[in-house]
């Protein structure tokens, strides 16, 4: 059985699994590697959202729901986490936009 990743082997990972150099981080930082990626429509920014950041399944998109009032370094920073729990570190999705199924 294989160990729980830690954090910066999520990072390792996903640099690489974008075509990405990991000691070279992109200019625009884990926003950039969230774009290419997931597509540059992973990013959903909400006015009204009750927390900074969250991830969720739009119309059976999943997405990085980000409050709109984050600024860029805080959006870098919340996006990065949300990237780790994306690749697995931890699980959880809300479904947002959908009909629950019983």
């Amino acid at each position: 059985m294989v160990g729980p990743m830690g954090l910066g082997e999520i990072a390792r990972a996903l640099y690489e699994e974008a075509g990405m150099d990991p000691a070279s981080p992109p200019r625009g930082g884990a926003v950039a590697l969230a774009i290419q990626i997931h597509g540059r429509h992973v990013i959903y920014r909400q006015p009204r959202a009750i927390a900074e950041a969250t991830l969720a399944r739009i119309h059976g998109v999943q997405r990085i729901v980000l409050r709109a009032s984050c600024t860029p370094r805080r959006a870098n920073f919340l996006v990065g986490m949300m990237l780790a729990r994306i690749a697995g570190a931890a699980p959880e999705v809300v479904n947002v936009f959908e009909t629950p199924r019983r």
